[in-house]
């Protein structure tokens, strides 16, 4: 090889290791393109309007405000019963609520959410309006509480169940089956220790 085409052949594998440096760091210099967009969080499941629980029923949330009820389902009714002072509790089935179900705010807030008559609502723990109350104390177990009925004679007895704390704190939660002399649930009440009254506000 002439030294012409010598040093032809040093230069060129230079370059050609200069261009491959370049486009390396190139390479290592650019950002790395932005993730994209993250995907959305799935949407959270709304309230079953089928399912009274000790937090709510649908769109009627235990702890709610008067304001937010009745954006939700409407107010209570001007005949809605009070103890005193309405605004202190008033207890009655707002304008757009579930037929039978009935709603008491204390203090403009809602305590207790209670089902009447034929309601086809059941609890979480499946139970509902017309079940035994053999039928209850099995499927609640242990976690029953029995009382006698204030009015009526045994087999009416009151069932309560608390699903957080006691019914000495404000936080507890619970349900309240209302057993009458044919030994049915006649009334099922959800929420604060509010469910223990027995006249309404009282």
């Amino acid at each position: 090889m002439t030294p012409h085409g010598f040093n032809g052949h040093i230069l060129g594998r230079a370059l050609g290791a200069m261009a491959g440096s370049a486009l390396l760091l190139t390479a290592c210099g650019q950002p790395e393109p932005a993730p994209g967009p993250a995907p959305d969080a799935p949407p959270a499941e709304s309230a079953d309007a089928n399912t009274l629980t000790p937090e709510g029923l649908g769109e009627i949330r235990i702890g709610m405000s008067r304001d937010d009820l009745e954006r939700a389902v409407g107010a209570l009714p001007p005949e809605a019963s009070a103890v005193n002072d309405p605004m202190v509790c008033t207890y009655g089935r707002p304008a757009s609520a579930p037929e039978n179900v009935l709603v008491m705010l204390e203090n403009d807030r809602v305590t207790r959410i209670t089902l009447i008559r034929e309601s086809p609502v059941r609890t979480a723990d499946d139970i509902g309006l017309g079940d035994e109350a053999a039928r209850v104390l099995e499927t609640l177990g242990s976690r029953a509480e029995t009382l006698p009925h204030k009015y009526v004679e045994a087999p009416a007895q009151y069932i309560d169940v608390w699903t957080s704390a006691g019914p000495s704190s404000p936080d507890a939660r619970g349900y309240r089956y209302e057993v009458n002399a044919e030994g049915r649930v006649s009334l099922i009440h959800a929420g604060t220790p509010s469910i223990l009254y027995v006249e309404g506000c009282a």
